[in-house]
């Protein structure tokens, strides 16, 4: 029973009405998107057959390559690129890599040392069909020697050039060559010094011959060794695509067999992309058909240590599964640490967008798949990526954009400056289980002194903060990344009386923001906390779930509108928690109930005694 004068206003429901539950990004946007080519006539693309379209230094300034249509000759397409800093400010104008402009120069691809400087590399028209050719430029983009040619064997085609250098200017250009191996199409490559001078002869990088293997990809490290990646037909599963690469060190010379980057085999596994670190450890990414859903790609990786033996399993990157997942890139940094992109079908609603994931060293997701592109309408496809460090990389791609409905677009991330997290706690008085009086406004009461406590999102404390008399509070300085928000019910009280203790629900972060009406249904099955068998909690220990949190994930922009609203006039349920077939798994006990009464500490305040077990 009640003394005299005491309202009965001992069970505590809390609940979220507003959290923005943005995609986890470990790096935030560094400036908006922009477009990268100047001259817009025509069509401007980079090419998913030749990458990456980027290249960064060990100081941030990159640069971006792409074919331009009809830009050099009037009809035929050419080879152009743009330099940038850091700071992403671009460093003089865009620039035409080819020399020569007769013919289509297609499908560039370029490679960056560590001081800035870089080549390009390209599929020209030479006397037999197709050939292979590059341009070196130092670090003030001034072209080094000629352009030349990189292949030397010149009968029939060689195209789908592929570049990579190491940290002193040493670089290898890589392709498939038309009918050299004997079959269709083999795997070629030509090693340079820094000058531009062959080492040795072409490489035969494919072992196997029959067939086709086509589309390579190549990355290098800081002291040179590098591996190659291609397609390879009816290889691994009869009529179907397979993923197959080969490690060489800084000599040129293979180190081990070639082998099959894909555990799984069922339909194609093709479109590969690879990038390794300092110390030789390497990631290999493809398009896979039909894994993730019966009749859509999937993108899928697999990582290596340096002597070439598997780390982990292969890896789905994509979470969003619906339609296409496509057009892969992957960058890494020195230590490991590296993102994925790829195209999306239909995911930002509208045609193709451009997608990520970044991973720590050790395959660990960084966050949650995020969006790239700003610009949703018409379509946004093959992406590249370059990466300095865990929170530093650019993302390059293709499509409609900012002033080009056909032009060539970038983004470049880098660590979130610190942010708050804000929010009110209050008593929701007009709250009478119907969604309209879910409001937070009038005549709902502000609860000032509350506590509010910030944890990592694996239940670390870090600090705690207290509402002032408006019921607000905030956390100041948070840096990127996912974080729990708990109001501590220990501390709360209804806005005319002093604190009292009670129950206490957690809300899921999977609702959306901003929330829609809420209704009952939403909230029976949350009353109580998340265990309502279980008390209150201490103020610095979150190991026990009886007290309200939610999860927030903090990207580049502050986050406000965390707010905790509470009623006091609501019993539930008043099953004993002790008899198995009561519903204290979904709503608050009596039993619970008494123990958060006894809890109230103040004056003329009733005791319960809690008989049997």
């Amino acid at each position: 029973m009640n003394r005299p004068g005491i309202r009965k206003k001992y069970f505590l429901l809390a609940t979220l009405v507003g959290v923005i539950c943005a995609a986890p990004l470990h790096a935030a946007p560094a400036g908006s998107e922009f477009r990268i080519n100047t001259t817009t006539v025509g069509s401007q693309r980079t090419t998913f057959d030749s990458v990456p379209a980027v290249a960064i230094d060990g100081a941030g300034n990159f640069v971006a390559v792409w074919a331009s249509e009809g830009q050099d000759s009037g009809v035929t397409w050419g080879v152009y690129g743009q330099r940038y800093n850091a700071a992403g400010v671009p460093q003089g104008g865009e620039f035409r890599v080819n020399t020569t402009v007769a013919g289509n120069q297609l499908e560039p691809s370029v490679a960056m040392d560590g001081d800035g400087d870089f080549v390009v590399s390209w599929t020209g028209v030479d006397a037999s069909g197709m050939g292979v050719f590059f341009q070196r430029y130092n670090a003030a983009g001034t072209p080094q020697g000629g352009e030349a040619r990189a292949n030397t064997y010149t009968t029939s085609d060689q195209k789908w050039s592929g570049t990579a250098m190491d940290a002193v200017g040493n670089f290898v250009v890589i392709w498939a060559s038309f009918g050299q191996d004997g079959s269709r199409t083999g795997v070629y490559g030509q090693r340079f010094n820094a000058t531009g001078i062959a080492q040795g002869g072409e490489l035969h990088i494919s072992t196997q011959t029959l067939y086709e293997q086509d589309s390579p990809v190549v990355s290098m490290n800081a002291s040179g060794a590098f591996v190659v990646c291609w397609s390879s037909w009816a290889q691994d599963s009869g009529n179907s695509w397979g993923s197959y690469a080969q490690r060489f060190n800084a000599a040129g010379t293979p180190q081990g067999s070639e082998f099959r980057t894909s555990t799984t085999t069922a339909s194609e596994q093709w479109y590969n992309r690879v990038a390794i670190d300092d110390i030789g450890n390497f990631i290999v990414v493809w398009e896979s058909q039909r894994q993730d859903s019966p009749n859509n790609g999937g993108v899928y990786f697999q990582q290596y240590y340096a002597d070439g033996t598997t780390l982990g399993t292969e890896t789905q990157a994509n979470t969003y599964t619906t339609g296409d997942q496509w057009e892969t890139g992957v960058a890494t940094t020195p230590t490991g640490e590296f993102v994925i992109t790829w195209g999306s079908d239909g995911q930002d609603g509208s045609n193709g967008g451009i997608y990520g994931q970044q991973y720590l060293a050790d395959g660990t997701p960084d966050g949650g798949e995020f969006q790239i592109h700003t610009t949703t309408s018409g379509m946004q496809e093959r992406p590249s990526a370059a990466q300095l460090t865990d929170e530093e990389f650019v993302v390059v791609w293709s499509g409609n954009g900012p002033g080009d409905d056909a032009g060539i677009f970038g983004q470049r991330f880098a660590t979130a400056a610190p942010v708050t997290i804000s929010g009110t706690v209050f008593e929701d008085v007009d709250f009478t289980t119907t969604a309209s009086n879910y409001d937070g406004g009038s005549p709902d009461m502000p609860l000032p002194n509350v506590d509010v406590e910030l944890y990592t999102d694996a239940g670390v404390y870090i600090t705690s903060t207290q509402t002032d008399a408006t019921g607000a509070y905030t956390f100041p300085g948070v840096t990127s990344g996912n974080y729990r928000v708990r109001a501590r019910s220990a501390t709360i009280g209804d806005a005319d009386t002093p604190p009292q203790g009670g129950l206490n629900a957690t809300v899921p972060a999977t609702w959306p923001y901003p929330l829609p009406e809420m209704t009952w249904g939403h909230l029976s099955s949350l009353v109580g906390g998340q265990d309502p068998s279980l008390d209150d909690i201490l103020s610095g220990d979150n190991a026990a779930p009886g007290d309200t949190y939610v999860l927030v994930t903090v990207g580049w922009s502050d986050i406000s509108g965390v707010n905790f609203g509470f009623n006091y006039d609501l019993i539930v349920n008043v099953a004993d928690d002790a008899n198995p077939d009561d519903t204290r798994s979904t709503q608050g006990s009596l039993r619970q109930f008494i123990k958060n009464s006894n809890a109230i500490a103040v004056v003329n305040h009733s005791r319960f005694l809690i008989s049997g077990p």
